[in-house]
């Protein structure tokens, strides 16, 4: 089991990214979910190692951790340099393989023969390398994609940990990618907005809060759970957003009424012949009176005002409005976007835009 035993991570003290988080992790298939800086990439980073965490542990089984990230390689290596790790014992294979080796690759390949064809089974179902010498620049993204997963997922019981592992894929790539996820054992950690790679997930951990939320299901299961919390958190939010606006109408209707109260205590003071220590008795009880009534108002409007900015619904508007846009069919077409009357609303808000886009 992976763990991570409070946690804290932070770029500045003033803004934690992470903060006293807890989770665990056994062999399922997890995704990482959240807009772009949330902290998705962090959290891989942290898992792995490569970065080490302010406050708090990160436990770590026996497995083995492959982590593969979105950052560029060096496009001047060779791709044998993707092979990391196992990259000499796979320089001594193609030795032997090519003019029969020397003593060193033989002593090398012993006990890893089963592992090189491993590799050399996974790299078949996903792509076809000319040259190993190559420098990695003489391929494009997709295909470096490819020989990157293809070496990841020939480590059958090992972790995975994937930084937006579609990128670059075409459909069929994209498709090996999930089936090959959905027969892996030991475990995967995604960080993606792929929603149809997120459906074939068990869990999805999404990011927008501290601590993360942890749904149990796939991106399906996570869109409806979350769909109805934002309902009940909106409903919940304009509810106090209400009884703010009228308690805070109340206030200022007593205030007036004191006002004019005192003011109208002013002016007849004089005709009621009291003497001078009643009127003062009297003056201190209506004095008591407000000042007890503006304590509670003002209690009640900090209660509200706490209340509200406990249930901050400004979370749910940051999310980025995503169209699917598909091609063009036409080949050679210049055509790029046609918007007809577009508008968006958050919640039971009005919508955005008086009048809908429509662009060309």
């Amino acid at each position: 089991m992976l763990q991570v035993l409070a946690l804290s991570y932070f770029y500045s003290e003033k803004k934690p990214l992470f903060h006293n988080v807890n989770l665990s992790w056994h062999h399922e298939l997890c995704g990482l979910v959240g807009p772009n800086g949330c902290g998705k990439s962090t959290v891989l980073r942290l898992l792995s190692g490569e970065l080490l965490p302010q406050e708090g542990t990160v436990l770590r089984d026996e497995r083995e951790i492959v982590f593969l990230r979105q950052s560029q390689q060096d496009e001047d290596a060779p791709l044998m340099s993707l092979w990391g790790a196992y990259r000499e014992v796979f320089e001594a294979s193609l030795r032997i393989k090519s003019h029969g080796g020397d003593a060193s690759d033989w002593d090398l390949m012993e006990g890893e023969w089963e592992t090189v064809a491993e590799f050399e089974k996974s790299l078949d179902e996903w792509v076809n390398i000319a040259s190993w010498n190559a420098p990695i620049s003489s391929l494009n993204p997709g295909n470096l994609q490819r020989i990157q997963l293809a070496l990841a997922f020939a480590r059958p019981r090992a972790l995975l940990l994937l930084d937006e592992p579609s990128n670059h894929l075409d459909g069929e790539g994209r498709k090996l990618l999930r089936d090959a996820l959905s027969l892996h054992r030991g475990g995967a950690i995604i960080a993606s907005h792929d929603r149809e790679l997120l459906s074939g997930v068990d869990r999805i951990l999404d990011l927008r809060s501290m601590p993360p939320r942890d749904y149990r299901g796939n991106y399906e299961v996570y869109k409806g759970e979350r769909e109805t919390s934002e309902r009940a958190r909106i409903a919940t939010r304009e509810a106090l957003d209400r009884e703010y606006r009228k308690s805070k109408k109340e206030a200022q209707r007593l205030k007036q009424e004191q006002e004019q109260r005192q003011a109208h205590a002013n002016k007849t003071k004089d005709k009621l012949g009291a003497p001078r220590i009643i009127l003062g008795v009297m003056k201190r009880n209506a004095e008591n009176t407000a000042a007890r009534l503006n304590a509670q108002q003002s209690d009640k409007l900090n209660r509200l005002k706490e209340q509200r900015e406990g249930h901050s619904i400004d979370d749910l508007r940051k999310d980025p409005l995503l169209l699917d846009i598909k091609g063009s069919r036409k080949k050679g077409s210049t055509f790029l976007l046609s918007v007809d009357r577009v508008n968006h609303r958050y919640g039971t808000n009005p919508q955005l835009w008086k009048n809908p886009l429509t662009f060309h």
